[in-house]
């Protein structure tokens, strides 16, 4: 018998003010400080709690860090509005927005081509015909490109982030814990102003089921301690139930699609019962790999192709079928599908209809695990979730041997989902430099450089029309912290450069460049686009399609209408995958300050003192004479690369131009 455990089945109170909402959800309308930063189990309802101020007449701006997230939330609140307040679906769709590329690309399709001004007018109201409540999803870098755009559309009004202060009760950011340090700056300027300033309405919210901390990073950006609450919910035995009882089983099966295989009985009760059935993968290669098998697999089910959805970034990123006549595209609703065949991206927050049966491989981190288990069995049903965990990943994963471990000494048991966070909690924190014992419930702390870049993203808001001068320039200018204050005094030192002879056109060029950062809040990374025979386009992460397939180097690219490069596949991507994947480690070209000349750096963990080791003479013969010309301006360089983590080189494409690409 392979280790297994029963979660035991778990609720939420109702509370004691309001009987529709549970204590965190009313503590997070009614909490009075301005930032909360709350945690719950996967399930409890974070995000209904703003569901419900919407139906109070409130304003809500939902910030979150996925495109298909913002899309399943936009129609999870539009049909409750139908459901619950006897709004007709033309008055719910009024009354919710989505800010997210493709949106954007559907407003460009009805013939709106000024899509800024469109959004700015949707801070301030999207219905004019009916009063109540409104709420926009939105994707960070749509929200971050309103804020710093530097060139208004004609007839644009300037507005900038304290209309936002102003215009919405609510400023939430859901799954925060997937905020990276680099793109902290957009919460970080909310935040501090919603605490320092006492006209704002807003309040502030960080949401998440795994949380960081984030409280010693905010209060070094100068809000104040007391105008934080860290809110928790209390999971009981009696309430509204959030999970029923769900046995976790541990399998050392060599892939999730053999897997299946030996669950072909359970799989096919589920769907002919009307319930889902969810497969989450670790690799995208894997899945890709996995695809005709499971196709074989589920046939033999007579569970039909199209009554499978496969979710991950490549086939979201095209239209059409994948091999074997599978469902791709994140314009399809999951709630249609009987099975779905995913990687990490289903992890945030996304509910699946009726899925009390899910095959996960482990995650790469302790707080992956527990996103993905919290998506099996939601309201209250009893579920069965089988875990693939082989010697190989054991021994590659800590916390993972650590749990399999605490899974076979309570073999047969039953415990609390509270054991279950709390020993994954206490994993990660065995990673930390200074472990958070005094704070058990975090995965993870922010780091202290998104303390400096959230100041260069602020000295970037102050060069956005709506505070180029005036009150707005002075409020905050009178707010910016002191991080932001370093960033501008080293960037000037290092401007001193600009009117040498020798080293001013690459002192402008890399500052220019450092200070253009600020409008990147995510590492995308670079795509390739795909041209399968059949003509359906994908967009595939250009170190991915290196490492795992043979595209680029059977085949040439060509030139599309657009003028980016393509290739054009004689068969489906499938059939270029190899069996072993190319050990390829990324480089990035990096830029300085002092020579034109460019070095190719690895893009790994030690690029910033690569880049150090770099300015301080390493392999560029002009280094000795700028140390030697400006070195206050040198120093000033190598303490804006070591407090921010930031590297400016040829991969950070994402300029305020190109951003309505991918937003």
């Amino acid at each position: 018998m392979l280790p297994s455990i029963i979660i035991e089945r778990h609720c939420v109170a109702a509370s004691a003010e309001n009987p529709g909402l549970s204590p965190l959800q009313a503590a997070l309308l009614e909490a009075p400080e301005p930032v909360r930063i709350a945690d719950a189990p996967t399930g409890a309802g974070k995000s209904y709690a703003f569901q419900y101020a919407l139906r109070k007449g409130q304003r809500v701006l939902f910030i979150v860090p996925t495109r298909r997230l913002a899309q399943n939330l936009a129609s999870g609140v539009a049909r409750e509005l139908v459901e619950q307040t006897g709004c007709s679906p033309q008055q719910a769709e009024n009354k919710v927005a989505v800010w997210s590329s493709d949106a954007t690309a559907q407003l460009r399709e009805q013939g709106l081509l000024k899509i800024g001004g469109h959004r700015i007018r949707q801070i301030q109201g999207l219905d004019e015909t009916r009063e109540g409540g409104e709420i926009i999803i939105a994707v960070p870098e749509t929200v971050s490109h309103l804020l710093l755009q530097r060139r208004l559309e004609p007839g644009q009004s300037a507005m900038g982030v304290l209309d936002l202060l102003v215009n919405f009760q609510h400023i939430v950011f859901d799954e925060f814990h997937t905020l990276d340090p680099r793109g902290f700056g957009l919460a970080a300027v909310c935040a501090a102003l919603a605490a320092g300033l006492e006209w704002s309405r807003a309040k502030v919210s960080f949401l998440s089921a795994t949380p960081l901390s984030i409280r010693p990073v905010l209060e070094r950006l100068g809000v104040d301690p007391v105008r934080i609450s860290e809110l928790s919910e209390v999971v009981s035995d009696t309430g509204r139930a959030l999970h029923g009882d769900v046995q976790l089983n541990l399998s050392p099966a060599p892939s999730l699609a053999e897997l299946i295989e030996a669950h072909q009985h359970v799989v096919a009760d589920e769907v002919r019962s009307d319930r889902q059935v969810v497969m989450i993968y670790d690799k995208l290669g894997d899945l890709q790999r996995e695809l005709g098998r499971l196709g074989r697999c589920f046939a033999a089910m007579n569970i039909p192709p199209d009554k499978v959805l496969v979710i991950n970034s490549i086939d979201d990123s095209g239209t059409g079928q994948t091999k074997g006549g599978f469902a791709t595209g994140r314009h399809r609703n999951p709630d249609e599908f009987a099975v779905l065949v995913a990687t990490a991206s289903v992890e945030m927050g996304i509910t699946f209809r009726a899925a009390n049966v899910l095959f996960m491989e482990p995650g790469f981190e302790a707080m992956n695990f527990l996103q993905r288990y919290g998506r099996a069995a939601r309201r209250g049903a009893n579920g069965c979730v089988w875990v693939r965990c082989d010697a190989g990943m054991r021994a590659n994963k800590p916390w993972l041997r650590e749990l399999c471990e605490w899974v076979e000494r309570r073999n047969g048991e039953t415990v609390g989902i509270g054991e279950l966070t709390d020993l994954l909690s206490r994993c990660k924190q065995a990673e930390f430099a200074l472990p958070l014992k005094e704070e058990p419930r975090y995965f993870g702390a922010l780091p202290q450089r998104a303390v400096f870049t959230a100041g260069l993203y602020w000295n970037a808001l102050l060069r956005h029309p709506s505070v180029a001068r005036g009150p707005r320039h002075e409020i905050l200018m009178a707010r910016r912290p002191d991080s932001a204050k370093a960033i501008y005094a080293w960037l000037k030192r290092v401007r001193a450069m600009e009117a040498d002879r020798l080293f001013g056109a690459s002192a402008k060029a890399w500052c220019d460049r450092f200070e253009a950062l600020a409008y990147t809040l995510r590492d995308i990374g670079e795509r390739t686009r795909i041209i399968e025979a059949g003509g359906r386009a994908l967009d595939v992460d250009t170190l991915w399609l290196r490492r795992e397939t043979g595209i680029t180097e059977r085949l040439s690219a060509c030139l599309g209408s657009d003028g980016r490069e393509e290739f054009h596949l004689l068969g489906s991507l499938e059939d270029y995958l190899l069996d072993e994947r190319n050990r390829i480690r990324p480089t990035v070209m990096a830029y300085f300050p002092h020579t034109q000349q460019t070095a190719a750096l690895l893009r790994d963990n030690e690029l910033v003192d690569a880049w150090c080791r770099n300015l301080n003479g390493r392999g560029i013969p002009s280094a000795a004479m700028a140390w030697e010309d400006f070195p206050e301006a040198m120093r000033a360089a190598e303490k804006l690369v070591r407090s921010t983590g930031l590297v400016v080189c040829d991969d950070d494409t994402l300029s305020l131009a190109s951003g309505s690409l991918v937003l």
